[in-house]
């Protein structure tokens, strides 16, 4: 495996511009409304950090770290306060958690804090340029987007989109649920570089608290479809309808809770290369892992003769999946992009 070079990042990661949009000038006004400078930006973070945390050492080691990183965290600060505060998430924990995305390990624990910092400013002016800014409103405010609807043999799902509640893995949520709950998950992150758009997905996993016998009586329900295999489809479907060229997933050991500072809580309770080579993945020049962006076919022929019913089943929820998927996006997105 080829280890990793600085050089391998993508451009993205390496540029300090996104095409034709400098990243975070101080005096720049794209957006919903200009922030004057960097110390506007400032005020804007120990302003709502003050009003969303009471004890004083978290608000100490904020103010620490954004010392610390000061260059960085300011300009990050910078692109956060171009949204109207009325329509911020009003729970602490998610602003807070947003707020503090630069100071500690994002998507990939290799990264630096310079690239961190591109590659979350990237995916906040790809969404920007992808969606409507009332669906980004709704979703800065924690609502869900519901995706699609699909029928088991004897339960619903839900397939639902969200701006992220595992800050270290991804900036949005992709989820599939049911009437008792959340099912499995996935973080997302978009980039942009000369090579067109992609798709980062930092984490696909079941709930901690999901039963493995629930699990499989999921999968029975789904017609034997695993409930992560539809996710990552459903995730596929989603990349497609907004331009994305690439799909990438990390590697576990790259994964942000692999770093040592983590190994005592044990937060990383999965490995994500059985996944990955599951759907067609293979290992890239960085050490993650390159995934097709389309379900590879099957043939009926290549069906046993004794599992041809339940396949062509399947093929009926994957198809009820991207039909929701697409008609939902349609109406979600910027006119240029639908």
């Amino acid at each position: 495996m080829t280890p990793f070079n600085p050089q391998n990042v993508p451009i993205l990661l390496r540029s300090p511009n996104f095409g034709d949009h400098p990243v975070i000038l101080e005096g720049e006004t794209s957006g919903d409304r200009p922030v004057e400078g960097l110390w506007s930006a400032w005020t804007f973070a120990w302003r709502n950090y003050q009003a969303r945390e009471p004890r004083f050492l978290r608000r100490f080691k904020f103010l620490v770290r954004t010392l610390w990183l000061a260059p960085w965290s300011l300009k990050w600060y910078q692109e956060l306060a171009r949204v109207p505060e009325a329509t911020l998430n009003p729970q602490p924990r998610e602003f807070l958690s947003r707020l503090c995305q630069v100071h500690r390990p994002y998507y990939d624990v290799r990264l630096n804090v310079r690239e961190r910092l591109l590659l979350l400013v990237s995916n906040r002016r790809c969404l920007n340029a992808r969606f409507q800014r009332s669906v980004l409103r709704r979703l800065e405010r924690g609502e869900h987007l519901l995706l699609a609807t699909l029928n088991g043999k004897a339960a619903g799902y839900q397939v639902v989109l969200s701006f992220g509640q595992s800050p270290r893995e991804g900036s949005m949520m992709l989820t599939l649920k049911n009437e008792r709950g959340l099912i499995v998950r996935a973080s997302l992150t978009l980039s942009q570089d000369v090579n067109g758009m992609s798709l980062l997905i930092g984490c696909v996993q079941s709930i901690d608290d999901q039963p493995k016998e629930q699990l499989k009586q999921v999968t029975k329900d789904l017609e034997g479809i695993q409930p992560r295999l539809l996710l990552v489809q459903a995730i596929r479907l989603f990349a497609h309808q907004i331009g994305v060229a690439r799909l990438e997933g990390v590697a576990t050991k790259h994964h942000p809770y692999s770093s040592g500072r983590y190994h005592r809580r044990r937060l990383l309770k999965v490995r994500f290369e059985p996944l990955w080579e599951l759907v067609g993945g293979c290992v890239n020049l960085q050490g993650n892992f390159d995934l097709p962006l389309h379900k590879s076919a099957k043939s009926i022929a290549e069906v046993a003769s004794s599992k041809r019913a339940q396949w062509r089943r399947q093929q009926v929820i994957y198809a009820a999946l991207q039909s929701a998927v697409s008609a939902t996006m349609s109406g979600l997105q910027q006119g240029s992009y639908k």
